[in-house]
């Protein structure tokens, strides 16, 4: 009997993880294919405009700059403040390990998504100018796959 009442506080307190304080699981395949599917959707809303088509044609290297260190600075923001603020024991998770899987996977896959949408719908022309519709779709995919990640399991 005792046994089965150690199972149930067991049962009880995984539950009480999972569902009421939210700890973020371990980073797996899971996550990827998540965020794959984020990435894909809000890239999806701003490959047809036209407007991006015409701005990033004008990008110079220092607006590609900026957009890369924003997609990064915005990305590191969502880790920490949606993902690793909720994580109980920090000391056995430590940040770096935690961002540094999460941003990775999100910036890749910001870009393959951004490239797959760009010859999805022809838009590529010139290498250069391909690279810098990329770029710039690389921010809104960088959003979407890391917020249908984070939000969507905590």
């Amino acid at each position: 009997m005792k046994e089965h009442i150690k199972k149930i506080k067991k049962d009880i307190e995984i539950i009480k993880k999972r569902i009421v304080v939210k700890t973020p699981t371990h980073f797996s395949l899971y996550h990827i294919f998540v965020s794959f599917f984020g990435a894909l959707i809000l890239g999806q809303t701003f490959v047809l405009k036209g407007l991006l088509y015409t701005v990033s044609y004008n990008l110079d290297i220092g607006h590609i700059i900026i957009i890369i260190l924003a997609t990064l600075s915005v990305l590191s923001a969502e880790i920490y403040y949606i993902g690793y603020k909720r994580v109980l024991k920090k000391e056995k998770r430590p940040f770096g390990q935690f961002w540094f899987k999460r941003i990775t996977t999100y910036f890749i896959i910001a870009f393959l998504v951004s490239f797959g949408l760009i010859f999805l719908y022809n838009m590529n022309s010139t290498l250069i100018h391909t690279l810098k519709i990329a770029v710039a779709m690389s921010f809104p995919c960088a959003v979407g796959a890391s917020l249908s990640d984070l939000v969507e399991r905590y």
